[in-house]
């Protein structure tokens, strides 16, 4: 595969910086710090940054004891920081449903019109099923009688919202190289 070269991009490229969004299971974690490894910049996950400051040991564990809403003010939060302590561009990866929380959005709106580059991760409801049938220890469990279904109904929920904040759409059904490299080049001056 011709891979573009990293020599290619400076920093400058990505302008303050990228946040990746998109459902859960479209490879936002692990695109990113590929993205950054890519273009030798730091990386940084917002849902660690939120537990950080937290006592619970994961996304699932926050949701139980503390409700989803509590979750969104944490990552909103993060996310505010994050952006506004940035001193060098940073690649962000962000949770699938902090776009639909009034904080999420906001501080997403405030990254995009200081420089930020909003990078939409976009894949099927059937690749995004196949990918998060292994990890949902990890992740808030859905809660609908078909897996199917209910990330059906949240990808038509989200995607009219993520459509409005992105910069950039890129189809994450593919290897995760492909996906880092149209990611990349959708980042080229």
């Amino acid at each position: 595969m011709n891979r573009p070269s990293t020599a290619s991009f400076t920093n400058q490229s990505i302008g303050r910086g990228v946040i990746v969004i998109g459902m859960r299971g479209v490879g936002k974690t692990t695109v990113g710090r590929a993205v950054a490894d890519r273009l030798a910049t730091e990386f940084i996950d917002i849902d660690a940054v939120a537990l950080g400051s937290s006592t619970h040991s994961s996304v699932a564990d926050f949701f139980a004891a503390e409700g989803e809403s509590a979750w969104r003010t944490a990552e909103a939060r993060a996310l505010s920081n994050t952006v506004a302590a940035a001193v060098r561009p940073t690649v962000v990866s962000i949770g699938g449903g902090l776009p639909m929380s009034d904080g999420g959005n906001a501080a997403i709106h405030e990254a995009r019109a200081n420089g930020w580059t909003i990078v939409w991760l976009d894949a099927t409801v059937d690749v995004i099923a196949h990918r998060i049938a292994h990890d949902i220890t990890v992740r808030p469990a859905l809660t609908g009688p078909s897996v199917i279904d209910e990330l059906s109904a949240l990808d038509a929920a989200r995607r009219p919202t993520y459509a409005t904040l992105s910069s950039v759409r890129v189809d994450a059904s593919g290897s995760i190289e492909s996906v880092v490299d149209s990611v990349v080049s959708s980042l080229t001056p």
